[in-house]
């Protein structure tokens, strides 16, 4: 018991001794600065000698100021923590000032010490740093610290034959979450995964979060075996985890895409690019995949995509694209017309290129949401420039995207439209995949709500290739069921496909909705619709695509493209 009591003691002193050999540490550091101060006040005829004589005879006061300094150090914590630790940082901490106090004959008798803890000022620039180089949700590196981490690690390495990786982590079925439970839920997810992953890296390495569900890794004096070995770590401990919430459970798939980093690599902005591309092939692979970059590692679909990519952003940019129309026919009785917008890229022989060769690349490669917005806008126009011509018309189809029905963006874009064209939006149908509506069922709700506050029209698409697809009719506000072609192509041999086409339209009957039944090409297709109680069919039987301006010739009006153009502008 006396010895701990002794060896308490013995530490308090030497804590105290410390304190006053940092005081006294201070004080020479002050009165040197003092005696300089007092050289410069009385000038040349007097020396330092007699300078430091004259303060050195103010003592009292000097130690009546040191023991007030002494008492308000020992008030700061964080000198007390600094000077224990014999902490480096100690002249960041405490910044400190003096000045003398002069009579009215200049003399000295007195001294001013000012010390102040830098010590918040220091936490707060450290703490902006780290707000501007961190994800806030995640705590993960976000993409421009990462982007100039990645740059500088090439910068150095150039020309040196070292063994490092570059990972790319691409997280699908999140908005599965957010749209079941809520965005709260979705970020609870992220914060796990984004714990899971750096669980499988080591310390050394870098994970960041580079855009919403996209993840990449630095990974340092690491080989391709062992590149790969955490790869597939990651892969696995991602495949086996199940989000819980609100009592129900969620899955997540991941794409990894790995790249070797070597002497020959030069920017950060192709070492990315090269990642999302295996990435990419790792999605095309299946579900929880890995690709590995070769310098000859695209297949020949990827080839393409690049390819289309260009042309589609050429297209967009120079009037590449061009509209045409196909009826959609009335099988009760003669009414007003419909009708499908079609799109055709234009080629260098003048002749046109099918959707089905260029959309495929368009939406993986996210561009498919410009194409919805350049048709809408030339519809606008169209509508408003021929408004005085489409007192025979019911309805013009538009097609959308899922990328396009779940952006916000996309959404204010098509309501700003609205509001500045003079259009008839009750002849407006936006038609919209089941697939697409079903993915993104809290974003179509919100949109077609929207949109029917101004008279406009919804069509499923695609009808009845769901397995849910009777589920969700009393979830979303359509007007027109497009049924499946699947059904329609051989109906009249197919079974099972004319109970699915009866019973669609029973229940399209049920909820107040028309049904119209696609690639009908026969007479006798036709005339089992009719029986069935399909209201519309579409397809070669009736009308082939044409330009759009033939829907006009009803009118005996015809499409002026200086008049589109002026609306355009406009």
């Amino acid at each position: 018991m006396q010895s701990a009591k002794l060896a308490k003691n013995e530490q308090a002193r030497s804590a105290r001794l410390k304190r006053s050999i940092a005081l006294d540490s201070a004080s020479e550091r002050l009165f040197d600065g003092l005696a300089k101060q007092a050289k410069e006040t009385y000038g040349t005829k007097t020396s330092s000698k007699v300078s430091s004589s004259r303060l050195l005879g103010k003592q009292r006061l000097w130690y009546k100021a040191k023991t007030a300094a002494s008492r308000a150090l020992l008030a700061r914590e964080s000198i007390i923590n600094a000077i224990e630790s014999k902490s480096s940082n100690l002249a960041a901490t405490i910044k400190d000032a003096a000045s003398p106090i002069l009579d009215s004959e200049g003399k000295t008798i007195g001294v001013v010490l000012v010390f102040n803890d830098m010590a918040v000022q220091r936490q707060m620039a450290e703490e902006l740093s780290y707000r501007t180089t961190h994800d806030a949700l995640t705590g993960l590196v976000n993409r421009a610290e990462f982007e100039h981490r990645l740059q500088k690690f090439i910068n150095e390495n150039r020309g040196l034959d070292l063994q490092n990786a570059l990972m790319y982590i691409d997280l699908e079925q999140l908005k599965t979450v957010s749209d079941s439970i809520g965005h709260s839920a979705n970020d609870a997810l992220l914060k796990e995964v984004s714990a899971i992953m750096q669980s499988c890296i080591r310390n050394t390495d870098t994970l960041a979060r580079i855009s919403e569900n996209k993840f990449a890794v630095i990974l340092y004096k690491c080989d391709t075996a062992k590149a790969i070995a955490i790869a597939k770590k990651i892969c696995r401990a991602i495949e086996a985890f199940q989000f819980v919430c609100n009592e129900q459970r969620f899955c997540v798939d991941a794409s990894l895409g790995l790249v070797m980093i070597d002497k020959n690599w030069s920017s950060d902005t192709s070492l990315m690019q090269a990642a999302d591309s295996a990435c990419y092939e790792a999605k095309l692979a299946g579900r929880n995949r890995l690709h590995l970059y070769y310098d000859d590692h695209l297949t020949e679909t990827h080839r393409n995509d690049v390819q289309w990519v260009s042309r589609i952003e050429q297209a967009l940019e120079y009037d590449g694209f061009v509209l045409f129309c196909q009826r959609i026919m009335p099988l009760k009785h003669q009414g007003l017309e419909h009708a499908e917008i079609l799109i055709r890229m234009k080629d260098k022989s003048g002749g046109y290129i099918q959707p089905d060769a260029f959309l495929p690349a368009a939406e993986r490669f996210n561009l498919v949401s410009r194409i919805d917005r350049w048709v809408i806008a030339q519809i606008f126009a169209w509508m408003k420039v021929n408004a005085d011509s489409l007192s025979h018309i019911e309805a013009i189809s538009v097609n959308l995207s899922g990328q396009s029905l779940s952006d916000i963006a996309f959404h204010r874009d098509v309501l700003n439209l609205i509001e500045t064209t003079a259009i008839d939006c009750s002849k407006l149908c936006f038609e919209v995949t089941e697939t697409a509506a079903i993915t993104n069922i809290v974003d179509a709700q919100h949109f077609i709500q929207a949109m029917n506050g101004h008279g406009i029209k919804f069509s499923l698409d695609d009808f009845g290739s769901g397995v849910s697809s009777f589920g969700y009719l009393n979830s979303l506000a359509v007007d027109y069921l497009k049924i499946d072609g699947q059904f329609i192509t051989d109906l009249l041999e197919n079974k099972i496909g004319q109970a699915t086409v009866r019973c669609i339209a029973e229940v399209a009957k049920v909820t107040g909705k028309k049904t119209i039944a696609e690639w009908v090409e026969s007479q006798a297709v036709e005339n089992m619709l009719k029986e069935m109680g399909v209201d519309f069919t579409q397809g070669y039987l009736k009308h082939k695509p044409a330009a759009l301006s033939s829907l006009l010739e009803t009118k005996g009006t015809s499409f002026n493209p200086q008049l589109m153009a002026e609306a355009l502008a406009h």
